[in-house]
């Protein structure tokens, strides 16, 4: 502890939005298991600051990784984590970057949650790594970076990309959770944007 690879968490594909498990399953499960994230470290996962010197917020958050193959579409829900509140909002970019495009967060909060995990990222795999991300404009998940494979592995990493393969369709979408199969909660693209008003 700390391990930095998760701040290269990608994004939740857009048709899985608003199926984490914490709602799928019971609030007592929810309640549990983000207790014991927060508890075996004290600190946050991913940078290792206790609560006490975390920036902006002094607590932690839970965050839901999967295992996602951009190819299949298969999402499989793998464990939850405790971030930092700029830790975590790193990791959900696309998000932080449609609440600055809607006024809701300031340009400066927004850059410095970019720079706080650039920064993470660059003094873990140095000053001249091609794995950050940018401002002002969508990121792409860093496993559709012809050198992902450069990066070095705690663990296997479940983000998955072969170039060499098709991308998953809208339709290929699915969680799994617990062994259950759930399918995507907007069916399309369009239901998507209707629904989160974009």
């Amino acid at each position: 502890m700390p391990y930095p690879y998760l701040l290269m968490h990608p994004n939740i594909p857009k048709p899985l939005h608003g199926m984490p498990p914490r709602e799928l399953l019971s609030r007592k499960w929810w309640e549990q298991t983000k207790a014991t994230a927060k508890a075996k470290f004290n600190a946050c996962w991913s940078c290792g600051v206790s609560p006490s010197q975390a920036k902006f917020r002094k607590w932690l958050e839970s965050h839901e990784c999967y295992s996602i193959c951009f190819n299949s579409g298969r999402t499989e829900y793998t464990g939850t984590v405790a971030l930092c509140h700029f830790c975590h909002n790193f990791i959900h970019d696309g998000r932080l970057f449609a609440l600055l495009q809607k006024g809701k967060i300031s340009e400066r909060y927004y850059l410095s949650i970019l720079a706080h995990g650039n920064t993470l990222l660059k003094d873990w795999l140095g000053l001249k790594t091609p794995f950050i991300k940018r401002p002002f404009q969508p990121n792409e998940p860093f496993c559709f970076r012809p050198d992902w494979q450069t990066v070095p592995k705690f663990k296997p990493l479940g983000w998955k990309f072969n170039p060499s393969l098709p991308e998953a369709t809208w339709e290929d979408y699915h969680l799994i959770l617990d062994g259950k199969r759930y399918e995507r909660k907007h069916q399309t693209f369009q239901d998507w944007r209707e629904f989160y008003g974009n």
